[in-house]
C-alpha cells in the first residue's frame, strides 16, 4: 500500500512538472534565453511519459528506503529534474532561478533526511556536489562550448542528491549520463536527426544518470 501511494504521487508530481515546464519554456522565449526550439514540452506524450517514469521510480525508491523522508527528498529530485529536463529539451538552457529555488527545496530534505536515517549522509551531500561541479567544470573547459555553464550548475545540484546516498554514486552517476548521452547522439546521427555539429541538451542525462546511481 504504501508504494502504491508514492508510485501515484510519482504519476502526479511528473505531470505537475511538466505543466510548470510549459510555463518555463514561454518564460524562457519571452525573454530571449533560448538556443533551441523544440516544442516537447506541449505534447501529450511527454505528460503520459513524465507521469509513468516518475511513478516507476518513485515507486522504486519507496521500495528500496524506508524512511518516508528519503522517499520524499526522492520525489523532490524527480519534480525538479524532470522539470527542468523538459525546459532543457526545449530551449536548450536551464533557468537559474528554477536551479536555485531547486537546491533551496532540496538541501534542507537532504539535512532532515540525514537526521533520521542512515541512509543520507551530510558529508557526502556537500562533498558530491563539489565532486559533480569540479568534474563537469573541466569538461566545460575542455569541450570549449559544447557544455554549459547551466549544465555545471545542474550536475552540482544533481551531486547534492547523489553523493548523500554514496561517494561512489557519483562516479555511477557521471558515467550513466554520458554513456546514455552518447548512445542516443548515436542513434540520431544513424538516423539523420543530427550530426557532429548538432547540439544536443545534457541534462537530462545528467538527471538519468543520477536516478541510476541512486536505484542500483
Amino acid at each position: 500500500m504504501r508504494i502504491a501511494v508514492w508510485s501515484l504521487s510519482g504519476a502526479g508530481l511528473g505531470l505537475l512538472a511538466c505543466v510548470r515546464a510549459r510555463k518555463d519554456v514561454v518564460i524562457q522565449r519571452q525573454r530571449g534565453v533560448t538556443f533551441g526550439e523544440a516544442h516537447f514540452a506541449h505534447t501529450v506524450f511527454v505528460l503520459l511519459l513524465a507521469s509513468v517514469l516518475c511513478a516507476i521510480a518513485l515507486g522504486l525508491f519507496a521500495n528500496t528506503y524506508t524512511d518516508d523522508v528519503v522517499v520524499l527528498a526522492c520525489a523532490f529530485l524527480l519534480y525538479s529534474g524532470t522539470r527542468l529536463s523538459v525546459i532543457d529539451i526545449d530551449t536548450h538552457a536551464l533557468p537559474h532561478r528554477v536551479l536555485l529555488w531547486s537546491v533551496v527545496c532540496l538541501a534542507p530534505l537532504l539535512f532532515v533526511a540525514a537526521v533520521t536515517s542512515d541512509d543520507v549522509a551530510l558529508d557526502g551531500v556537500l562533498l558530491g556536489s563539489l565532486i559533480m561541479w569540479c568534474v563537469m567544470k573541466v569538461l566545460e573547459v575542455l569541450s570549449r562550448g559544447d557544455l554549459g555553464r547551466a549544465d555545471v550548475t545542474f550536475a552540482a545540484y544533481l551531486g547534492l542528491f547523489v553523493g548523500g546516498f554514496s561517494l561512489e554514486s557519483v562516479a555511477t552517476a557521471l558515467v550513466a549520463s554520458f554513456i546514455c548521452g552518447g548512445l542516443v547522439a548515436l542513434m540520431l546521427m544513424l538516423v539523420r536527426r543530427a550530426g557532429r555539429t548538432t547540439h544536443i541538451p545534457f541534462g537530462p542525462f545528467l538527471f538519468f544518470g543520477a536516478v541510476v546511481a541512486v536505484l542500483r
